[in-house]
Protein backbone atom coordinates (compact mmCIF):
# COMPACT_ATOMS: atom_id res chain seq x y z
CA UNK A 1 0.00 0.00 0.00
CA UNK A 2 1.49 3.32 -1.09
CA UNK A 3 2.60 5.67 1.66
CA UNK A 4 3.94 9.15 0.92
CA UNK A 5 5.67 11.28 3.54
CA UNK A 6 5.62 14.93 2.58
CA UNK A 7 8.96 15.48 4.33
CA UNK A 8 10.65 13.42 1.62
CA UNK A 9 9.61 15.89 -1.08
CA UNK A 10 11.17 19.25 -0.21
CA UNK A 11 12.53 19.33 -3.77
CA UNK A 12 9.02 19.62 -5.26
CA UNK A 13 7.92 23.28 -5.37
CA UNK A 14 4.34 24.18 -4.52
CA UNK A 15 2.94 27.70 -4.76
CA UNK A 16 0.05 28.01 -2.33
CA UNK A 17 -1.70 30.58 -0.13
CA UNK A 18 -2.09 32.62 -3.30
CA UNK A 19 -5.05 34.59 -1.87
CA UNK A 20 -2.53 36.15 0.53
CA UNK A 21 0.25 36.74 -1.99
CA UNK A 22 1.76 33.26 -1.66
CA UNK A 23 3.41 31.45 1.20
CA UNK A 24 6.90 32.57 2.25
CA UNK A 25 9.59 31.18 -0.06
CA UNK A 26 10.84 28.59 2.47
CA UNK A 27 7.29 27.14 2.77
CA UNK A 28 6.63 26.79 -0.97
CA UNK A 29 7.23 23.07 -1.23
CA UNK A 30 5.58 19.71 -0.59
CA UNK A 31 7.59 19.07 2.59
CA UNK A 32 6.05 22.02 4.40
CA UNK A 33 2.62 22.24 2.80
CA UNK A 34 1.80 19.11 0.83
CA UNK A 35 -0.10 16.91 3.30
CA UNK A 36 -3.35 17.13 1.34
CA UNK A 37 -1.62 16.43 -1.95
CA UNK A 38 0.17 13.39 -0.50
CA UNK A 39 -3.14 12.07 0.89
CA UNK A 40 -4.85 12.50 -2.47
CA UNK A 41 -2.05 10.72 -4.36
CA UNK A 42 -2.22 7.81 -1.91
CA UNK A 43 -6.02 7.63 -2.18
CA UNK A 44 -5.98 7.55 -5.97
CA UNK A 45 -3.47 4.71 -6.05
CA UNK A 46 -5.15 2.71 -3.26
CA UNK A 47 -8.60 2.90 -4.83
CA UNK A 48 -7.79 2.77 -8.56
CA UNK A 49 -4.30 1.32 -8.96
CA UNK A 50 -3.46 4.37 -11.06
CA UNK A 51 -0.57 6.65 -10.16
CA UNK A 52 -1.12 10.33 -9.45
CA UNK A 53 2.39 11.76 -9.20
CA UNK A 54 2.92 14.55 -6.68
CA UNK A 55 4.08 16.89 -9.45
CA UNK A 56 0.82 16.27 -11.32
CA UNK A 57 -1.17 16.80 -8.12
CA UNK A 58 0.60 20.15 -7.66
CA UNK A 59 -0.42 21.09 -11.21
CA UNK A 60 -4.05 20.07 -10.56
CA UNK A 61 -4.12 22.11 -7.35
CA UNK A 62 -2.66 25.20 -9.01
CA UNK A 63 -4.86 24.94 -12.13
CA UNK A 64 -8.07 24.41 -10.15
CA UNK A 65 -7.32 27.24 -7.71
CA UNK A 66 -7.25 24.83 -4.75
CA UNK A 67 -3.96 26.48 -3.74
CA UNK A 68 -5.60 29.78 -2.75
CA UNK A 69 -5.23 28.88 0.93
CA UNK A 70 -2.33 27.52 2.97
CA UNK A 71 -1.74 23.98 1.64
CA UNK A 72 -4.80 23.18 -0.43
CA UNK A 73 -8.57 23.23 -0.35
CA UNK A 74 -9.77 19.64 -0.53
CA UNK A 75 -13.26 21.03 -1.29
CA UNK A 76 -11.85 22.21 -4.62
CA UNK A 77 -9.13 19.66 -5.35
CA UNK A 78 -11.03 16.56 -4.20
CA UNK A 79 -13.79 16.72 -6.85
CA UNK A 80 -11.26 17.53 -9.59
CA UNK A 81 -9.16 14.45 -8.81
CA UNK A 82 -12.24 12.27 -8.26
CA UNK A 83 -13.63 13.08 -11.69
CA UNK A 84 -10.29 12.52 -13.39
CA UNK A 85 -9.70 9.11 -11.76
CA UNK A 86 -13.23 7.69 -11.71
CA UNK A 87 -13.87 8.14 -8.00
CA UNK A 88 -16.93 9.32 -6.16
CA UNK A 89 -16.43 12.31 -3.88
CA UNK A 90 -18.36 13.67 -0.94
CA UNK A 91 -17.79 15.48 2.30
CA UNK A 92 -19.42 15.31 5.68
CA UNK A 93 -19.18 16.33 9.28
CA UNK A 94 -21.04 13.21 10.40
CA UNK A 95 -18.69 10.69 12.04
CA UNK A 96 -21.19 7.84 11.54
CA UNK A 97 -21.30 8.57 7.80
CA UNK A 98 -17.50 8.65 7.70
CA UNK A 99 -17.31 5.26 9.45
CA UNK A 100 -19.90 3.72 7.13
CA UNK A 101 -17.90 4.97 4.16
CA UNK A 102 -14.71 3.35 5.47
CA UNK A 103 -16.55 0.08 6.15
CA UNK A 104 -17.88 0.13 2.57
CA UNK A 105 -14.34 0.17 1.16
CA UNK A 106 -13.85 3.89 0.70
CA UNK A 107 -11.08 6.08 2.02
CA UNK A 108 -11.37 9.37 3.86
CA UNK A 109 -9.11 12.38 3.96
CA UNK A 110 -9.63 14.07 7.32
CA UNK A 111 -8.76 17.65 8.16
CA UNK A 112 -7.49 17.88 11.73
CA UNK A 113 -6.78 21.09 13.62
CA UNK A 114 -5.28 22.76 16.64
CA UNK A 115 -7.40 23.09 19.77
CA UNK A 116 -10.04 25.80 20.11
CA UNK A 117 -7.83 27.70 22.55
CA UNK A 118 -5.04 27.85 19.93
CA UNK A 119 -2.80 25.20 21.49
CA UNK A 120 -1.50 22.42 19.23
CA UNK A 121 -3.72 19.44 18.66
CA UNK A 122 -2.49 15.87 18.87
CA UNK A 123 -1.83 15.70 15.12
CA UNK A 124 -0.93 19.30 14.25
CA UNK A 125 -0.02 22.73 15.53
CA UNK A 126 -2.12 24.45 12.81
CA UNK A 127 -4.08 22.32 10.34
CA UNK A 128 -3.28 19.03 8.65
CA UNK A 129 -4.73 16.43 6.30
CA UNK A 130 -4.37 12.72 7.04
CA UNK A 131 -5.70 9.64 5.26
CA UNK A 132 -8.08 7.17 6.91
CA UNK A 133 -8.02 3.73 5.28
CA UNK A 134 -10.14 1.52 7.55
CA UNK A 135 -11.87 1.02 10.87
CA UNK A 136 -12.98 -1.69 13.26
CA UNK A 137 -15.49 0.68 14.88
CA UNK A 138 -13.24 1.49 17.85
CA UNK A 139 -10.03 2.45 16.10
CA UNK A 140 -9.27 4.03 12.74
CA UNK A 141 -6.33 3.14 10.50
CA UNK A 142 -4.47 6.36 9.67
CA UNK A 143 -1.68 7.30 7.28
CA UNK A 144 -0.09 10.56 8.45
CA UNK A 145 1.91 12.13 5.61
CA UNK A 146 3.91 14.12 8.17
CA UNK A 147 4.85 11.23 10.45
CA UNK A 148 8.24 11.20 12.17
CA UNK A 149 9.50 8.67 14.69
CA UNK A 150 8.20 9.33 18.21
CA UNK A 151 5.70 11.98 17.01
CA UNK A 152 2.98 10.18 18.97
CA UNK A 153 5.03 8.81 21.86
CA UNK A 154 2.76 10.26 24.57
CA UNK A 155 -0.39 8.97 22.82
CA UNK A 156 1.22 5.53 22.36
CA UNK A 157 2.04 5.40 26.07
CA UNK A 158 -1.56 6.36 26.88
CA UNK A 159 -2.88 3.63 24.56
CA UNK A 160 -4.60 6.12 22.22
CA UNK A 161 -2.40 5.44 19.18
CA UNK A 162 -0.58 2.29 18.10
CA UNK A 163 2.19 2.82 15.57
CA UNK A 164 3.04 0.17 13.00
CA UNK A 165 4.84 2.32 10.45
CA UNK A 166 3.56 3.60 8.13
CA UNK A 167 0.17 2.90 9.72
CA UNK A 168 -1.25 4.40 12.87
CA UNK A 169 -4.16 2.83 14.72
CA UNK A 170 -5.93 5.67 16.45
CA UNK A 171 -8.70 5.76 19.03
CA UNK A 172 -11.84 6.75 17.11
CA UNK A 173 -13.18 9.18 19.72
CA UNK A 174 -9.84 10.96 19.90
CA UNK A 175 -9.67 11.33 16.11
CA UNK A 176 -13.22 12.68 15.95
CA UNK A 177 -12.33 15.20 18.68
CA UNK A 178 -9.36 16.44 16.64
CA UNK A 179 -11.30 16.90 13.38
CA UNK A 180 -12.24 20.37 12.19
CA UNK A 181 -15.69 21.52 13.27
CA UNK A 182 -17.54 21.61 9.94
CA UNK A 183 -17.38 18.88 7.31
CA UNK A 184 -13.84 17.68 8.06
CA UNK A 185 -14.23 14.33 6.25
CA UNK A 186 -13.62 14.06 2.49
CA UNK A 187 -15.01 10.78 1.17
CA UNK A 188 -13.54 8.94 -1.83
CA UNK A 189 -14.57 5.62 -3.33
CA UNK A 190 -14.15 3.80 -6.62
CA UNK A 191 -17.18 4.68 -8.75
CA UNK A 192 -19.61 1.79 -9.16
CA UNK A 193 -18.57 0.03 -5.92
Amino acid sequence: MLYLNQRDHRHIPYLHDTANGGAPEHRRNIATSGCGLCCLCMTVEHLTGEILELTECVRLSEESGANFCAGCSMRILGPVAAERYGLTYGRTGDAAEMLAHLRAGGEVIVNVRRQDDGTPGIFTARGHYMLLTGTDGKTVTVMDPNYVKNKYKAQEEAGLIRVEEPLLYCDLAMLIGEARAEEPYYLFKKAGR
